[in-house]
């Protein structure tokens, strides 16, 4: 779609935002890519349920 889009999670803007294009792609790295305006609640995990519930969450914003 013709947005603004950023690679996941390094936030660097797509160049080629708008057109279909090949991607470089490795079994160690998936490409992710979200469009400008969205937020992605996170949060960074416990080691176990209990213990991750008093983690605070980000908000990263693109």
């Amino acid at each position: 779609p013709d947005d603004v889009w950023y690679q996941f999670p390094l936030g660097v803007k797509v160049k080629h935002a708008g057109v279909f294009t090949d991607l470089d792609v490795s079994l160690e790295k998936i490409n992710v890519h979200i469009p400008g305006s969205f937020i992605i609640p996170m949060k960074i995990p416990g080691t176990n349920l209990i213990a991750g519930r008093g983690n605070p969450f980000t908000s990263p914003v693109a």
